[in-house]
């Protein structure tokens, strides 16, 4: 067993494991701008994530960055907030739902899209999530949910495969999301925690490929993952996850504030990472495709890029 796969194990034994210091560091490049805003189409919604966000109590905890995000959240002014998992620590109660997002990220729940991580499940069956977020996110009492906004798809999907019933598709989540897929509108971003591909700690995911892979073949666009608390944009992948010249764009951002992470060798196709630093990644998606920027709470724009719908 390798280092990382030992710390990933043990951290998911062990709340808050945050796997040493993690100093600043960007590796890659800046993609080119490939369509200008107007070749897009018109501008239909404005998006700012990011995952592991807050700190249970005090808020104010030493390296504890989620008040940073949000404040910067609240300056882009986006209409809708992807929660990208692992949303308050250590377990995800509704105490520390409370005490610790309330006062950070809280602020932004009447246009929040939640998902759950890992910590959300510290507490029996998600409970804390459960209740914070109630029946407007929770449809039918089910961790997974959709919206459709100016042309686009968004989906929210529960990567803990385990404590759901699978994430194959003919699991309960599977058959949902063919369904959703079915109806898909040119544009579609999907959101989970549990990244398929990560060059940090936690590693790939292969648990979630029967999701990737579906979502794949109806030619989604987006993958917004947290669980490694870093950046990182790959080059489009195909239905395996392997780097191609179409396919789904998949982006890891861990950087809500609650800790940081070191980044390991890149894993094939990834292009940019950024470790040591909080920041949120902005998306404005146009009707026929989208643009991204991710922003580190030093007020520096660390990547960037575009790209139209297939």
């Amino acid at each position: 067993m390798g280092r990382n796969t030992l710390l990933a194990v043990t951290c998911l034994l062990i709340a808050g494991c945050g796997y040493g210091a993690a100093p600043p560091l960007v590796r890659g490049q800046a993609a080119p701008a490939a369509r200008t805003a107007a070749s897009l189409g018109p501008l239909t919604l404005k998006v700012a994530a990011a995952g592991d966000v807050a700190c249970g109590s005090p808020v104010s905890s030493s390296g504890c960055r989620g008040a940073d995000t949000a404040n910067q959240i609240e300056g882009l002014r986006p209409n809708l907030v992807l929660a990208l998992g692992d949303l308050v620590y250590d377990s995800g109660s509704l105490a520390q739902f409370k005490s610790g997002y309330q006062p950070t990220w809280g602020r932004f729940k009447s246009i929040t899209f939640p998902i759950p991580g890992n910590h959300e499940y510290g507490t029996a069956s998600a409970g804390g999530y459960r209740t914070w977020w109630g029946p407007s996110v929770l449809t039918a009492g089910k961790t997974w949910h959709s919206t459709r906004r100016g042309g686009w798809l968004v989906l929210g999907l529960d990567s803990n495969c385990g404590a759901v019933g699978g994430c194959t598709a003919n699991s309960e989540q599977g058959r949902w999301l063919a369904n959703q897929l079915k109806s898909a509108p040119k544009c579609t971003i999907a959101i989970w925690h549990h990244p398929r591909r990560s060059s940090g700690p936690h590693g790939d995911n292969a648990v979630v490929q029967p999701l990737w892979a579906m979502l794949a073949k109806a030619k989604a666009e987006l993958v917004l993952n947290g669980h490694d608390h870093d950046y990182e944009r790959f080059a489009t992948l195909d239905a395996n996850a392997n780097p191609a010249s179409t396919g789904m764009r998949e982006f890891v951002v861990g950087t809500g504030g609650k800790t940081f992470y070191p980044v390991g060798a890149p894993k094939p196709g990834s292009r940019v990472t950024v470790q040591g630093l909080a920041g949120v990644l902005s998306l404005e998606l146009h009707s026929g495709g989208y643009m991204w920027n991710f922003l580190t709470t030093d007020v520096k724009v660390r990547d960037s890029g575009s790209a139209a719908c297939s």
